[in-house]
């Protein structure tokens, strides 16, 4: 009888633990996105990074319109 209570003792205890460690994968919050457009992919990556974001470059379409290299629609 003592070792199936510590056993479920010890799944819960394991249970919440993990959960506690993994929680940042399942929760996410909300964050603030800086407008850059405009702006080119130095400018863009340094305002990122200032609030801990990352930049990642989809697709890269050449344009007449713009007369920037590399600047962010």
């Amino acid at each position: 009888m003592i070792a199936a209570i510590l056993l479920a003792f010890v799944v819960v205890a394991a249970g919440a633990y993990g959960f506690y460690r993994l929680k940042d994968y399942f929760v996410t919050k909300e964050v603030e996105v800086p407008n850059l457009v405009g702006m080119n992919v130095e400018m863009a990556e340094e305002e990122l990074d200032s609030r801990e974001l990352k930049l990642r470059i989809g697709k890269e379409i050449p344009s007449s319109e713009f007369k920037k290299k590399g600047g962010i629609l």
